[in-house]
């Protein structure tokens, strides 16, 4: 019979949970199980994960979906250890976690669970560190890690975790039900754990103010009489931990003070120089040292010594007249600029109508004839049918599609056509889902079935069909906010750009806005900085040749006709895709609004937690872009456009 049972509840994250397993693998102790509970888990990768998942001493149990509390109850009733330690199966254990907890259980009988410091990873740093675990303690706070070590003989006097407690304390509530049970706690004063912060945890929700006032008064209700008896004590504790938290501030108050005054002084300082600086280097003792240095240097400052010491030597009234008798404007160089005197000239005899009787690109050839910076001229050309093309991959995500659609039906935007491209789904829901889509379609919409090839195929097929002037990938769980559309086209109508996009609202499994970055190929050659649903030109989309089925896992092996375990088809195709489009001087704008929501759940596409996979595929788009990541490609030049008919295909 093992000594310690490792009870894992696992909902919807089954992306960690290698990682959790392999921390209890690691472990100095090796006398121990592993349950994992998976209730109900509702994404594709964690049921799929999990369906046979085959690791040393584990096992797996399914359940109807429950909370973590009934999660825990039925992984420490299938346990035939003494000892329990219910672990999130998004933590970590450190190695000799099991082997000091377990001993001091051994020797100590009347202890009933042994806590320990713990670390904070990923998502935040910080220590956690409990000095004393009585039971006054834990009527003031939670003293104890939630993987806490206890025997299960006091889970049982106990009547295990209250299942009642559906939104947070459990722990709490089961440490203290612990010592009114006769028991005593013991803190282990080294770094045993390590507590993940993600966004979309439970403990987010907890540490709400109203949400833990709410619990608070729970526990306080359930142990009526021992917080009556310990009141004093427990105002008191309060109160210190008041006093620390207003210590703390005052300190980094004054720190922020401190730091403040100081760049104030620094920020003086460097100005005074700047300005001493700029004051030398305006000299003209300054410029002529600089003008022979450069005449020794090179050819090129041999040849224009004479001039610049004529333009040293001339009276500032001279210098006024030439510049304007050349046209040259205000805190312009005549000689970077004196060639640009034809076309200002044109421009200010002719009459300002004529230019609505010149072809756009007779304007802008004279524009870069005579080097005028910045402006360029287009008019938009009227187009007959959908103006956007709603492109929608589908692998087996019939239970999410429906959502997809209906937040594009609900666009304000009316001119779409929608092109959902069946990836070779096998899943009978999302063959049924499909099949339901296609029989009520209207007009607007199109099924097109391929077999399985990955997300880039399924796009380029889709955008190969599309008629529209413009592109928007949806994937098949993601949904559009109801201005998206309509907000983007006018945007990149009415400056030409290439692709517009916004920011992202991720829902699921996580809740926040991922404020995504300009169009920007410095930006891109580092992160990826632009959302799926980004809308494109179909014309840019043409001349970079498309999405790359390259850059995505399991390329190689699908290329041979192997399976692909894990999440074949997806990878870095749409980032690849963004650096290929600003390579070509693509131009783009971000929106400042989160219009589009981005759905975080067990099967999706979060490559950036497996650090492997990451490098492998950032490399691939290393490879694909070599110029790039030799600094040997500029980016865009800063130029924008005046549209003359912005508005020509966005009224009907």
């Amino acid at each position: 019979m093992p000594k310690v049972g490792v009870v894992i509840p696992c909902y919807n994250l089954g992306r960690y949970l290698d990682e959790t397993v392999d921390s209890v693998l690691r472990q100095t102790f090796q006398d121990f199980e592993i349950i994992i509970i998976n209730p109900g888990s509702t994404d594709e990768f964690t049921n799929k994960l999990l369906s046979n998942y085959k690791r040393p001493k584990a096992k797996v149990i399914s359940t109807p979906h429950m909370g973590v509390s009934e999660s825990r109850n039925i992984g420490i009733r299938e346990a035939r250890s003494p000892y329990i330690c219910c672990l999130d199966s998004d933590d970590l254990l450190e190695p000799t976690c099991l082997e000091k907890t377990t001993k001091i259980l051994d020797e100590h009988p009347t202890i009933g669970f042994v806590s320990f410091w713990y670390k904070m990873f990923d998502g935040g740093e910080g220590v956690v560190m409990h000095e004393s675990c009585g039971i006054v303690d834990f009527l003031i706070d939670n003293s104890a890690c939630a993987a806490a070590v206890f025997r299960k003989k006091a889970w049982e006097k106990c009547g295990g975790y209250d299942e009642s407690l559906k939104t947070g304390f459990e722990d709490w509530d089961f440490w203290v039900n612990i010592l009114t049970k006769g028991y005593e706690a013991y803190i282990v004063k080294e770094f045993l754990f390590k507590y993940r912060i993600r966004p979309g945890a439970r403990h987010y929700a907890c540490d709400n103010s109203t949400r833990r006032r709410v619990l608070f008064r729970v526990l306080m209700k359930k142990y009526e009489k021992l917080f009556r008896d310990n009141a004093l004590d427990i105002i008191a504790g309060k109160d210190y931990l008041f006093a620390q938290s207003r210590e703390y501030w005052q300190y980094m108050r004054d720190d922020l003070m401190r730091l403040r005054k100081e760049r104030q002084e620094k920020e003086r300082i460097i100005e005074e120089r700047e300005h001493a600086l700029r004051a030398l280097q305006l000299s003209k003792a300054w410029r002529l040292g600089s003008a022979f240095r450069d005449a020794r240097g090179s050819v090129r400052g041999f040849f224009l010594l004479p001039f610049r010491i004529i333009d040293l030597g001339c009276p500032d009234a001279v210098k006024r007249l030439v510049k304007r008798c050349f046209m040259v404007r205000d805190g312009e160089t005549l000689r970077k600029n004196f060639f640009k005197m034809p076309y200002r000239m044109a421009a200010s005899i002719f009459p300002a109508k004529l230019k609505d009787y010149l072809p756009c690109f007779a304007i802008n050839l004279g524009r870069d004839i005579f080097r005028i910076e910045g402006v360029r001229f287009t008019k938009q050309k009227k187009w007959n049918g959908p103006l956007v093309s709603v492109v929608i991959p589908c692998h087996n995500y019939g239970r999410y599609i429906d959502d997809a659609l209906e937040s594009v039906i609900g666009q304000t935007f009316r001119n779409f056509e929608i092109i959902i491209v069946d990836d070779g789904s096998d899943d009978k829901a999302t063959i049924n889902m499909l099949a339901e889509i296609e029989r009520k379609g209207k007009g607007k919409l199109e099924i097109i079935r391929q077999k399985n090839q990955g997300v880039s195929s399924a796009r380029n097929n889709g955008i190969r069909m599309a008629r529209g002037k413009y592109i928007c990938c949806l994937d098949a769980d993601d949904k559009l906010a109801p201005t998206y559309i309509e907000k983007c086209v006018a945007t990149l109508e009415s400056e030409n750009l290439d692709i517009c996009y916004s920011y992202a609202q991720l829902f699921g499994d996580e809740d926040w806005i991922w404020k995504t970055a300009d169009f920007d190929i410095k930006v891109l050659k580092k992160i990826n900085c632009v959302p799926t649903a980004a809308v494109f030109k179909r014309s840019i989309w043409k001349k970079v040749g498309g999405f790359n089925p390259e850059i995505e896992i399991g390329a190689e092996e699908r290329a041979a006709g192997r399976f692909v375990g894990g999440a074949p088809g997806r990878g870095y195709e749409d980032w690849n895709f963004w650096i290929s489009i600003a390579e070509h001087g693509g131009r783009g704008k971000l929106i400042p609004e989160p219009l589009f929501y981005y759905r975080r759940h067990g099967g999706a596409r979060g490559i950036g937690d497996n650090a492997e996979i990451h490098e492998k595929l950032v490399k691939k788009i290393m490879i694909t872009h070599p110029a790039l990541y030799e600094r040997k490609v500029r980016g865009a030049c800063e130029r924008y456009y005046v549209v003359e008919n912005p508005f020509v295909n966005l009224t009907r």
